[in-house]
């Protein structure tokens, strides 16, 4: 917000909270931004949430009780599908085809017994 913002739209337009509807609107914002990224940011993106978020609240450097919005957070964000990273074909099989294995959908690797 601009200094210049009135108390209205501090309010209208604040995200803070934990009513269900709060975290509803933050969580679509989430969902949009998750769309958008490439598999390897969202990994990116898990691992950092992981390490500095829930790894500081385990070490008890980020106090549980004072940020238990930020971690029920980032618990939603690291849990949506949206982050899911799927795995992708071998190098020479997508050179041949442009679209991925739809997540979900596990390729199964078999061999033979000699």
């Amino acid at each position: 917000m601009s200094a210049g913002a009135s108390e209205r739209e501090r309010v209208l337009f604040s995200l803070v909270g934990s009513t269900p509807v709060v975290r509803a609107q933050r969580r679509v914002i989430y969902e949009v931004l998750a769309r958008r990224l490439s598999p390897e940011h969202r990994l990116a993106t898990t691992a950092k949430i992981t390490q500095e978020v829930l790894g500081a609240v385990v070490d008890e450097t980020l106090p549980f009780a004072a940020c238990a919005e930020v971690v029920h957070d980032a618990l939603a964000v690291v849990g949506m599908k949206e982050m899911k990273v799927c795995g992708s074909l071998p190098v020479h099989e997508r050179r041949q085809s442009n679209t991925p294995p739809p997540c979900g959908k596990r390729r199964v690797w078999t061999y033979e017994r000699e």
